[in-house]
């Protein structure tokens, strides 16, 4: 990847901190992943996430399943069957604030970061979002810098 694009974008790869499932990824196999990436200089950063919408949908946003309305979007006959089981399937997980953080400073804690001081430009505007038809970018930043 990093040949096609010559240096002029960034590599990030998204990786699961954790699935919250039996059997699956798990945060120690996850930190294991993130060094094999650090050590091979494959990806510039890393977009940590947790869960998996398929097999664990609430381990992914915590807080109250919406089961009643999660069912409303379904045609009668399978709205009832989601309406006795959803709670099986739609977990709830108590709500907390920055629930990801904890899992993301064992990531920062394992990993080699060249400044610990450097911050993003990002401001969060989202005003790069109408750039993705055209080659997205920063419109905050000039072109060139």
């Amino acid at each position: 990847m990093r040949d096609a694009v010559g240096g002029q974008l960034a590599i990030i790869a998204k990786l699961n901190m954790d699935d919250g499932v039996p059997g699956g990824f798990w945060l120690d196999e996850s930190i294991q992943v993130a060094r094999w990436l650090e050590a091979d200089g494959s990806v510039d950063a890393l977009e940590l996430t947790a869960g998996s919408s398929l097999l664990n949908p609430m381990y992914l946003f915590t807080g109250d399943a919406p089961v009643r309305e999660f069912a409303a979007r379904f045609p009668p006959p399978a709205r009832l069957a989601v309406q006795l089981a959803g709670g099986r399937f739609l977990r709830s997980y108590p709500y907390q604030e920055a629930y990801l953080l904890d899992r993301a400073r064992q990531f920062r804690a394992a990993l080699i970061q060249a400044d610990p001081q450097a911050r993003s430009l990002c401001v969060h505007c989202n005003k790069c979002m109408p750039t993705i038809y055209t080659g997205t970018r920063c419109v905050l930043v000039p072109p060139g810098t």
